[in-house]
């Protein structure tokens, strides 16, 4: 079998029973995270777009747009609640995928759980499978699509949305293959997006188009049968790469035990130079003020994605590395309101952008690695060093730091009551029936 339908026969033929109980448990922490990161974005601007616009299109009320009190379609639900997850940069990351995993599968597939009914363990599958998907198309090609400034997320990301709404729409393997033919040639995504609307929209786009090629497929809709394996194929065409290998061990582990979750609401890329400025300020009590010049050295990839020098929105400043640094300096912590327009032209802030070097380190392979170097104007000098930004598998977020996270997002948008069971539902959620899975969702509107 190729590529596209040895990965197709591998989600077609997984069961929840054949998920490991790590795997289950961390869809869980997955869901939490993106149903947080989904409603406290549900207050941004481009939420407000998105749902002027459904409001003009009126259709069928099928599926919840997190946060706004609606329902559309599942197809606009997905664009919706794909874009408004992604519109914080708070969602989680693969480290050497370089992509956000959860927001095109999730958005993709709980849309269905309304529209068609899913139980909790289908639900898990869904996800845990179009998760293995993504994550491991990105081992190959996260790197070298980021080179070419496409977005992963969005052009990885649809392949992610057709696996795991294929599964929950009970696809067979040659449906599946389908719909993998039908995401390949809608993927898109451009990192010039990066700092605006149009990069959350990637990860939105991702879900519809993935869950748009599913039920296509599902109607007898046809798409190329070898999207993951031809020369004119997917990977071959944009970055010249060859996917042979993937599906090595498939089944064995699932690489959802490999995510990452973030404690600060900008890029993944930034974390590792951001946790060593609060590590320096911590330990030396340092304030902006004493401070002459810093030095950062990072992977070369972070600059790329991450070094804008002259942020001018709230957006910008999450892909800007001197402005990050700057502020968690300055206030000693980042949170979503320090990304503002307001704070990224602050003139103290700006003022100590202007000392900050970024120093590309060929040496580092993973943009969870950097290094610090304050130096003040008395002429002290400190440094810090982090192999793994926190919220990595190997410095992990605790279960207590996620329902936090999860509880300051979620009260944006809703009671806190109602945040609360959200947790004790997702917390069962192998558990739960169609109905109930239902409820979960509703509790988010």
């Amino acid at each position: 079998m190729g590529v596209t339908e040895e990965i197709a026969a591998f989600v077609v033929n997984t069961k929840f029973e054949n998920l490991t109980e790590r795997a289950v448990k961390e869809a869980k922490v997955c869901l939490l995270d993106w149903l947080g990161v989904c409603l406290a974005g549900s207050r941004e601007p481009l939420a407000e777009i998105l749902t002027r616009m459904f409001r003009t299109m009126p259709c069928e009320p099928q599926a919840t747009v997190i946060g706004k009190g609606i329902k559309t379609s599942p197809l606009n639900a997905a664009l919706a609640n794909g874009a408004m997850s992604h519109a914080l940069d708070f969602d989680d990351y693969l480290v050497y995928g370089l992509l956000h995993p959860s927001a095109p599968v999730w958005a993709a597939i709980l849309p269905l759980a309304e529209w068609k009914g899913v139980s909790g363990r289908e639900l898990i599958a869904a996800f845990v499978l179009g998760f293995e998907v993504e994550s491991r198309i990105s081992r190959i090609l996260g790197k070298p699509l980021i080179d070419a400034c496409f977005h992963p997320t969005g052009t990885i990301g649809t392949f992610a949305a057709a696996a795991g709404a294929g599964k929950a729409l009970g696809l067979t393997r040659q449906q599946l293959i389908h719909a993998f033919g039908m995401a390949g040639t809608q993927a898109a995504g451009l990192i010039e997006s990066f700092g605006s609307m149009s990069k959350p929209f990637h990860a939105g786009k991702a879900a519809m188009n993935g869950l748009l090629a599913a039920i296509l497929a599902g109607e007898g809709f046809t798409g190329s049968e070898q999207m993951l394996d031809s020369e004119r194929g997917f990977a071959q065409v944009l970055v010249k790469q060859d996917l042979r290998g993937i599906t090595g061990g498939l089944g064995r582990e699932y690489e959802i035990i490999n995510n990452s979750y973030k404690p600060y609401p900008s890029c993944g890329a930034t974390h590792a130079a951001i946790d060593a400025m609060l590590e320096i300020r911590r330990k030396y009590a340092l304030q902006a003020s004493q401070v002459r010049e810093v030095s950062c050295k990072v992977c070369p990839v972070t600059i790329h994605v991450a070094g804008k020098s002259q942020p001018k929105t709230g957006l910008e400043g999450k892909f800007s590395l001197k402005f990050c640094l700057a502020a968690a300096l300055t206030y000693g912590e980042l949170s979503i309101d320090k990304f503002t327009e307001r704070e990224v032209q602050r003139p103290e802030i700006t003022g100590l952008m202007e000392k900050i070097q970024l120093i590309p380190k060929e040496s580092y392979n993973s943009v969870s690695e950097a290094e610090v170097t304050a130096v003040t104007a008395a002429g002290d000098k400190y440094t810090h060093a982090v192999s793994w930004a926190k919220g990595t598998p190997q410095n992990p977020m605790t279960e207590e730091d996620m329902e936090k996270k999860f509880i300051s997002l979620a009260e944006l948008a809703v009671p806190r009551d109602k945040a609360g069971r959200v947790i004790e539902l997702i917390n069962r959620l192998d558990q739960l029936n169609e109905r109930e899975v239902a409820d979960l969702i509703g509790l988010c509107s």
